[in-house]
């Protein structure tokens, strides 16, 4: 079709590192919510000292935007001016690699190379020149939006909207 865009060509080369993309990596934690972590109590029916259910860690590249709302008001949002951009939320574009379920957390992790990196769980053990790096920031899941790139209807990319923890 004449003057169309291809989604899957534009959204490729966001993530092309090596091509001059702008992505990024993150951690992506996946919540089992059928599944109990070690942390749960069943007298208190409450976790402690970790999450109540029981997760799954991976390596992702994404593309992150400020979060811009398309009008000024909204559920939540009041007053806002056109254009103005909203602090603590953000557009997270990633291709449909993983598992992603709402209030699933995000950690940004400060690695910007085509390589994928090490993740390492304590500061100590972060060496960003070789690749091994700690999770910084954390944002929570609260929409996932899915694209469907061809005219078959296959899922290859979804846009969550985050908050800041």
């Amino acid at each position: 079709m004449k003057g169309s865009v291809n989604l899957r060509s534009e959204l490729d080369d966001l993530f092309d590192n090596v091509e001059g993309g702008i992505s990024s990596w993150v951690l992506l934690r996946h919540f089992d919510k059928t599944k109990r972590s070690k942390y749960w109590d069943k007298d208190r029916k409450e976790a402690i000292g970790g999450p109540p259910y029981e997760y799954t860690d991976s390596v992702v590249p994404v593309y992150m935007s400020a979060f811009v709302p398309r009008s000024g008001a909204g559920v939540g949002v009041e007053n806002i001016e056109p254009g103005a951009i909203i602090i603590g939320k953000r557009r997270v574009y990633m291709q449909h690699l993983v598992t992603i379920d709402y209030e699933d957390e995000l950690y940004e992790l400060s690695h910007y190379s085509e390589e994928e990196p090490t993740i390492v769980y304590t500061k100590a053990e972060e060496d960003v020149a070789n690749n091994r790096v700690f999770p910084k920031v954390k944002w929570f899941v609260k929409d996932i939006i899915n694209y469907r790139s061809d005219d078959h209807g296959r899922l290859e990319y979804s846009m969550l909207i985050v908050d800041k923890a």
